[in-house]
């Protein structure tokens, strides 16, 4: 039997969230979703906020922390009030308490999609929530 496997993909728009602006928020929301999902990770998380000087999109922040068998990251930038948010996990875990605690922490509106890949699965999409 092949282990499972599932990507949560959220993407937020309209939101003026401080996540957008601050490392320290980015980690906030990273570490409830890892308790949510119950990880276990395997070093602090990476958080990095770029000025986007030079850049179309300006400033952000992005951040990523490896698990034990999985990932999770967040993009957000700050001009255009979005945010995109992944977390993938090799066992089932509740993705609806993860995407409300999305919708609760950045607001704005949303799309959260979890795809089941699987072995043999392809993309096949799990489950769908807008807000």
């Amino acid at each position: 039997m092949s282990p499972e496997a599932y990507h949560l993909l959220i993407d937020v728009w309209e939101t003026t969230a401080d996540a957008l602006r601050w490392p320290a928020q980015c980690a906030l929301i990273l570490e409830e979703m890892r308790r949510l999902a119950q990880m276990e990770e395997l070093a602090d998380p990476l958080l990095v906020y770029a000025s986007g000087e030079g850049k179309a999109w300006g400033p952000g922040i992005s951040g990523i922390v490896l698990f034990s068998d999985s990932h999770e990251s967040f993009h957000g930038l700050e001009n255009y009030g979005i945010a995109h948010l992944d977390l993938f996990s090799c066992h089932r875990f509740d993705w609806e308490a993860v995407a409300e605690l999305i919708r609760e922490r950045l607001g704005g509106r949303g799309q959260v999609i979890v795809l089941d890949r699987s072995r043999g699965q392809g993309h096949k999409v799990e489950w769908r929530r807008h807000w």
